[in-house]
């Protein structure tokens, strides 16, 4: 059984396991989630560098049900002490995660006793009770972290963390860049890859390995190119970014240069990925028809901090904006393509159903509804991001 850390948006993170691994085997616990699935070593890598969204997995080799606090010391204490059978030292740490009603794990105790019994030098890290954050992980292999994980049945999981989210990499993606476009507010990587991720579904795991695939992503507000580049990243055939804005499409050129230079970006020669300069809304002047299989974008969602008074105009002139681009993208769209998009959600008015028109709109124009669940922003932001997710049906 393999326990999966979610990060700080968890239903965001939740819904990309769910997507790329199937509901089948799934539970959730909240901050964690449990895949009753034996999975191999090098299969795990793949998976955590896949996802955006999951801070840590872990392999879990206890489940315990109505015992003490008492018992779970015990129980970590002794698959500790079974590590240092082959070691000259250890170096732990434990994490708890669905345990914040009760008392912490007495971690010094347990250092103790095992020096006790083993007579090594045994060191533990203090940390905050989500467990080590995943760069002191990354960075300093030697450590065991175990999780004490507590679902709402009170029935307890514990676990050694086997993967971790490797923080440097996305921190490069993220900030290495040499243009960002903050006015326009920045996608994070992580999101993109969610995004592409909730697309894609299970053929995720798949795609990386199948240099051959007929994948075509279009990301027609594509800003600084991060779904593109994304995309690339996950094995996609070809990844187009268009843009309205000059200055969008040029600082994509100069980011693709750099993102050539400094990743891996290809899993094949045959591999493409071009911008162009383009109105969102006249696309199928530009592409072919039916050449697109999947299509993320986070398109123009008015200003970051508007005059509630302006809000009603603002839903009006995007209505109209969305409606345009969604009857360009049709003709270009191959049948069951799938489409990842978000809706800004303005949070300073009463009624935030804003696009419950445009969806009827769409419908009749082909596109199916699959969820507008998730929602993704900062904390008493007024507006924040709804991910939409529909099928073109032609």
């Amino acid at each position: 059984m393999l326990l999966f850390q979610l990060g700080s948006n968890a239903a965001l993170s939740l819904a990309e396991i769910q997507a790329v691994l199937g509901k089948e085997n799934l539970v959730s616990c909240g901050s964690f989630v449990l895949l009753d699935q034996n999975i191999d070593e090098l299969k795990i890598k793949k998976i955590q560098d896949l996802l955006g969204g999951t801070v840590k997995i872990a392999s879990v080799f206890a489940t315990l049900t109505n015992v003490t606090q008492e018992k779970i010391e015990q129980t970590l204490e002794k698959k500790l002490s079974l590590l240092t059978q082959t070691k000259t030292s250890l170096e732990f740490a434990i994490g708890e995660l669905g345990r914040d009603h009760l008392p912490r794990i007495n971690t010094h105790v347990i250092k103790n006793n095992l020096v006790g019994v083993t007579g090594k030098s045994i060191k533990y890290y203090e940390n905050c009770r989500a467990g080590l954050g995943a760069a002191v992980l990354l960075h300093k292999k030697q450590v065991v972290e175990l999780l004490a994980c507590r679902d709402q049945k009170a029935i307890n999981y514990l676990a050694q963390t086997v993967s971790v989210q490797d923080i440097d990499f996305w921190s490069l993606r993220d900030r290495g860049k040499p243009i960002a476009q903050h006015k326009r507010g920045l996608l994070p990587p992580k999101v993109a890859r969610i995004l592409l991720n909730l697309s894609l579904g299970q053929e995720a795991l798949n795609l990386i390995d199948q240099p051959q695939n007929t994948y075509c992503l279009l990301d027609p507000f594509c800003g600084s190119g991060t779904i593109p580049f994304e995309a690339i990243g996950l094995g996609f055939h070809e990844a187009i970014g268009c843009d309205i804005s000059q200055e969008a499409i040029d600082g994509s050129l100069a980011n693709l240069e750099w993102f050539k230079s400094t990743f891996n970006t290809t899993n094949s020669p045959d591999q493409k990925i071009k911008f162009l300069l383009s109105d969102a809304t006249q696309l199928e002047k530009s592409l072919k028809p039916n050449s697109v299989s999947h299509l993320v974008t986070e398109p123009f969602l008015g200003k970051q901090t508007p005059n509630p008074k302006d809000i009603p105009n603002i839903i009006k002139g995007l209505q109209k904006l969305y409606l345009g681009s969604f009857k360009a993208w049709k003709s270009i769209l191959k049948p069951k393509a799938k489409v990842v998009i978000l809706f800004p959600r303005f949070n300073k008015i009463k009624n935030n159903s804003n696009w419950d028109n445009l969806v009827s709109t769409l419908a009749s124009h082909g596109y199916k509804l699959l969820d507008r669940s998730l929602s993704y922003g900062k904390l008493q932001a007024q507006v924040t991001r709804e991910i939409w997710q529909f099928e073109l049906q032609k």
